[in-house]
């Protein structure tokens, strides 16, 4: 197919997850949840944390309110009026103060009671029912009270702060938890089948896969804080971002290395396959320099493994629907599962790089989304697993056997040979061999042409086919030669048998396109002794066969030793 089909192809892909991706914006639109009310802030000016509450009443300022807050240098405070639920709204129990968008903030709230608590994702993030990345605050139910808020954000990113009642908050964590631990069991799970399918099938996409699949899952439970909530694993809060960019650019370095190897990069395009791997590089040295700089790494680290990723998302549509284009059919899993789960992360990266509002929590999505991803990929490559297997199922099949007839060739039936043999000596059964080929054979070819004399031997071995038993195989041998295996049976039951096919061929005369042919076969008969090579074995239905001939042939002859 010539390159022109390319661009419909991924345009066709690209136009629908970018209309799933269109609804899920409008999803996730700042309109607010039952029970929940928006907050304004009005900007007070730059200080430190530990301001002083008398200190904070008496600063005036010009700025308007506004619904987002953020760190304008230096640490920031912020006046803020809670808003109190009415009507239907209002209850009895506490409210709590959340924050969209807080993921590399440290809040200081100063309530008027002089009271100043800190949250942080990395420190206290609040009480255990709540969601690490939103910062809750509990604070008292139905009172309209001046709040101080603090903002220390050296990305200086937008926060959207935000009351709900605590039973709708409750409800709404419960639900987003449920989400996580959905999503990540469905990775871990994912994970382990593609290990098992790694030690099964071999490959190195299937292992690309798992590692993938475990750094997703890694990635989910740390962005979340649900990983610092095992009691085994709660020291781990302290390491801080490293941790987090140790997952998901690790993670995104195994899905190039994955790309590579399922779309047969390697091959098809080196030039690709190498550029694939230098991204997956430059992603590994972020995670190192991250560790290096420790617990609260530069900005740089993030936004550079953010551009690559942003960088390679056209690349990777591209090469699939190059591959789809070209009949490789893992481009077409790489499109179904890739373009939803590639768009989903651009809004994400655009989401934390703080270059869409703050309003827009698309995180359950990519959760989920990483998860479908990978099922969709483990689903293609267990697909193309299995028809590799097949077509090699099928190569090895006809390597073993007569392109003419469909019996087993002269190798194969060696090896046929050396099986029953050894189950013959080892459960002490007998097994014989028949040697038997068409009486006359030239003479067809001569009088009926070439084409009728391949059909006799077809016909031939279809006939004998019929009467096989379990474990019999028959084998061509040579020109109009063939060979039967027929373990469990003596000299005299196999003599039988050859009697029987014998008898049943010369009656029935095979049908060419000009007019019957009548056939007539001999047979030769040998059993198997003790300590007999293979060869001593067909030799001496060799000879019998040859006896067959020397008696006036249509006959079967059983091997005795020459007087």
């Amino acid at each position: 197919m010539g390159s022109g089909l390319r661009v419909p192809l991924i345009a066709v892909y690209l136009l629908r997850w970018l209309t799933i991706a269109c609804f899920a914006l409008l999803a996730s639109s700042p309109a607010l949840a039952q029970g929940e009310f928006a907050v304004r802030f009005q900007y007070l000016g730059p200080g430190p944390a530990n301001a002083e509450l008398r200190d904070l009443d008496k600063l005036a300022t010009d700025h308007p309110p506004e619904t987002l807050v953020r760190d304008q240098g230096g640490g920031s405070w912020w006046r803020g009026q809670l808003p109190v639920p009415s009507g239907s709204e209002a209850t009895e129990l506490p409210r709590v103060l959340h924050f969209s968008a807080a993921y590399t903030a440290t809040l200081t709230l100063l309530l008027p009671n002089g009271e100043r608590v800190q949250r942080s994702r990395f420190g206290n993030s609040g009480p255990v029912w709540g969601l690490r990345t939103q910062l809750p605050f509990v604070l008292p139910a139905s009172r309209a009270d001046t709040v101080y808020l603090h903002v220390s954000d050296r990305n200086a990113r937008r926060i959207k702060p935000q009351v709900s009642a605590l039973d709708d908050y409750l409800q709404q964590a419960n639900s987003r938890k449920i989400l996580i631990t959905s999503a990540t069991t469905a990775l871990l799970v994912l994970a382990l089948i593609a290990a098992v399918f790694s030690r099964s099938f071999g490959g190195d996409a299937y292992r690309y896969l798992s590692g993938m699949a475990c750094l997703m899952a890694g990635y989910v439970l740390g962005f979340t804080g649900e990983l610092y909530k095992l009691p085994a694993l709660q020291s781990l809060a302290a390491v801080g971002v490293p941790l987090e960019r140790t997952f998901a650019p690790g993670a995104v370095a195994l899905s190039h290395l994955f790309i590579v190897s399922f779309l047969e990069l390697t091959r098809r395009r080196p030039l690709v396959a190498r550029f694939f791997r230098i991204l997956a590089t430059l992603q590994v040295l972020i995670v190192a320099a991250s560790w290096l700089e420790g617990a609260r790494p530069s900005v740089t680290g993030a936004l550079a493994s953010n551009l690559l990723i942003l960088l390679s998302i056209p690349i990777v549509l591209w090469e699939a629907s190059i591959a789809l284009a070209e009949r490789v059919s893992a481009g077409r899993y790489v499109l179904l599962a890739w373009s939803p789960a590639l768009l989903l992360l651009a809004l994400w990266i655009f989401t934390l790089q703080d270059w869409l509002p703050a309003t827009l929590d698309i995180g359950g999505l990519v959760y989920c989304g990483l998860a479908l991803q990978v099922a969709v990929l483990l689903l293609g490559l267990a697909d193309e697993s299995s028809r590799l297997r097949h077509e090699r199922d099928v190569a090895t099949d006809q390597a073993g056997h007569d392109p003419l007839t469909g019996a087993l060739n002269r190798r194969a039936l060696q090896a046929h040979q050396q099986v029953l043999m050894a189950d013959a000596e080892q459960h002490k059964q007998p097994l014989s061999a028949v040697f038997f080929d068409i009486d006359h054979f030239k003479r067809i070819n001569d009088n009926y042409g070439h084409s009728a004399g391949d059909a006799c031997l077809r016909d031939l071995v279809n006939r004998v086919r019929m009467d096989l038993r379990e474990g019999e195989v028959i084998a061509r041998y040579g020109g109009e030669e063939f060979v039967l295996l027929l373990p469990k049976l003596g000299s005299a039951a196999a003599a039988a048998r050859a009697e029987a096919l014998r008898e049943r061929i010369a009656s029935e005369p095979f049908q060419s396109e000009a007019q019957p042919i009548a056939i007539t076969v001999s047979f030769g008969v040998s059993e198997w002794q003790p300590n007999d090579s293979s060869d001593a074995l067909l030799n001496r239905a060799d000879q019998a066969l040859y006896r067959a001939k020397e008696r006036g042939r249509n006959q079967v002859v059983q091997w005795q030793p020459s007087p």
